[in-house]
């Protein structure tokens, strides 16, 4: 079994210097390990490998960054409630399995 490694909310509250130091330091962080980071900050989940997108407890969307996030601005491109919870509004090919 790989060790766990659980971040929670880990740029929060930086200034953008030290964001970067947190970014740059995941690689070695995950090394060996299993991360599993919560955020809400775009730039962190666009290094992970996976994205698991929860809505009260629920997997809404499950997929790779690149894929979630495009999901996320096309909905948000399409109103007011998809601006509410964009990643709720995922597309069925890359919602939860």
């Amino acid at each position: 079994h790989q060790p766990v490694l659980l971040l929670d909310e880990p740029t929060l509250g930086l200034d953008r210097a030290a964001q970067e130091r947190v970014l740059e330091a995941l690689p070695a962080l995950r090394a060996g390990r299993c991360v599993v980071i919560a955020t809400h900050a775009a730039e962190v989940i666009q290094r992970a490998d996976r994205v698991l997108v929860l809505d009260r407890g629920r997997v809404v969307a499950d997929g790779p960054p690149d894929r979630l996030l495009a999901a996320a601005a096309h909905a948000s491109a399409r109103g007011a409630a998809a601006r509410a919870n964009p990643l709720r509004q995922v597309p069925d090919e890359v919602g939860a399995a």
